[in-house]
């Protein structure tokens, strides 16, 4: 397997003028002023090996939230600016999960919590059942009413 090349797909991930930079094939591109980050938070899917299954993500209001692969370049030098920026240990836990899965790593008054809601939105027939056997299962994501509250400012520990 040429490593590189799965790197590369995963995209790059840099710090410029302030802001978090993501670009990616597969996950398109952004750009995020760092004053402008509410939550923190890691996800991880059930695609791996094969795909990317590990996200940074960074969410800037209640339905506002951006994804980077944790496989990209320049990951781990984003991750230090970010903890020293926001005097933060972002304590990434989920590296080894295979299931869809989410949590807060940032701000403190949130770790640890659930980041996302998923919804399966796979059709639910017998013969949509029987072709999920072979394809991905068709999954809905959005932040939890707590993580929106907090982007919001309408929670108690609100950070902004």
């Amino acid at each position: 397997m040429d490593v590189s090349k799965s790197i590369d797909e995963s995209g790059f991930l840099r710090l410029r003028d302030g802001a978090v930079e993501y670009s990616s094939d597969v996950l398109g591109a952004w750009s995020v002023e760092i004053d402008r980050i509410k939550v923190i938070g890691e996800m991880t899917t059930e695609e791996g090996p094969f795909a990317d299954d590990y996200f940074l993500v960074l969410v800037t209001g209640p339905d506002d939230w951006y994804l980077a692969s944790s496989y990209a370049r320049g990951r781990d030098e984003v991750v230090s600016a970010l903890r020293e920026h926001l005097h933060a240990d972002l304590e990434f836990t989920l590296t080894g999960s295979t299931d869809l899965t989410s949590r807060v790593l940032w701000p403190e008054a949130l770790r640890g919590r659930d980041l996302l809601v998923f919804r399966d939105d796979s059709p639910g027939g017998v013969w949509d059942r029987i072709r999920q056997l072979w394809s991905p299962r068709k999954v809905a994501m959005s932040l939890t009413d707590e993580v929106r509250r907090t982007c919001s400012g309408t929670s108690d520990g609100a950070v902004g």
